[in-house]
């Protein structure tokens, strides 16, 4: 039974039409769904429809971070070859090295690795006068206590000097919650306060004219700690000759990192 002339066909809008029975022209375009609703004009069949306007992302771009200097500027040395890259460092400082270091992974993860030692080594022997790395550092951390502007501790600015005493550059921070008074260090025995490295040169201002400052020897809690450890597990032992060998060491290990 064919459409009623007010019935829409495949979900188009109903259809002024003429009573007159259709011709196969206007069939064809029927099936191509190329009839408009009521009310539009020719020439609006014939335009093609407007394209859709691209919907753009509100959200702002991230803004680049600003960094001192030109970027890239390393660009050239971390393409260069391993072997030429070692010869150009050999005439560096460990100012330099330290500065490579804190520039990139990359050159963290190259110069911090136990192969690269001797690096190290030889770009201090650049500089004549300068005493050894101590024992109980490595050559990274004594070039980052010499030549550096961080704590050695928890790594933030520090305008502060290196101690060579206790082998340290302390923030203010660092300073107030590692460092103690020798005389009020607690330890078990007075006379074990030989045993701990000591520095004069560190003044506290924040205790005040009549404490702290160059007359008040200071020393490092955790050596404090490290010291009544030993000295009550050789006592728990009786183990009198152990604890008096382990004494000898320690003044040993003492006079090397300080002479």
């Amino acid at each position: 039974m064919p459409d009623s002339p007010s019935t829409s066909r495949a979900g188009l809008p109903p259809i002024a039409v003429k009573l007159e029975e259709p011709d196969i022209h206007d069939e064809d375009e029927l099936d191509e769904g190329s009839v408009a609703g009521p009310g539009t004009s020719e020439q609006d069949e014939l335009e093609p429809p407007a394209s859709k306007r691209v919907r753009r992302s509100k959200t702002s771009p991230k803004p680049r971070k600003r960094v001192r200097g030109k970027q890239g500027g390393l660009k050239g040395l971390m393409n260069m070859p391993i072997d030429i890259f070692t010869q150009i460092v050999y005439w560096l400082n460990p100012g330099d090295l330290i500065s490579l270091v804190r520039a990139n992974k990359f050159f963290r993860n190259m110069l911090l690795r136990r192969s690269v030692v001797q690096i190290w080594r030889q770009v201090e022997s650049n500089l004549a006068g300068l005493p050894p790395c101590p024992p109980s550092l490595c050559e990274p951390q004594y070039a980052a206590l010499l030549f550096s502007k961080f704590c050695t501790l928890c790594g933030a600015s520090s305008t502060a000097k290196p101690d060579t005493s206790l082998l340290t550059r302390f923030c203010t921070s660092c300073r107030d919650n590692e460092l103690v008074e020798v005389k009020m260090a607690g330890f078990d025995d007075q006379r074990d306060s030989a045993l701990v490295p000591c520095s004069s040169n560190i003044k506290w201002a924040c205790l005040g004219p009549s404490r702290g400052g160059l007359d008040s020897p200071v020393c490092l809690k955790s050596e404090v700690k490290e010291v009544n450890s030993m000295r009550q597990r050789f006592s728990a032992a009786k183990d009198s000759k152990g604890w008096t060998a382990w004494k000898t060491i320690a003044i040993k290990r003492y006079w090397k990192d300080t002479r």
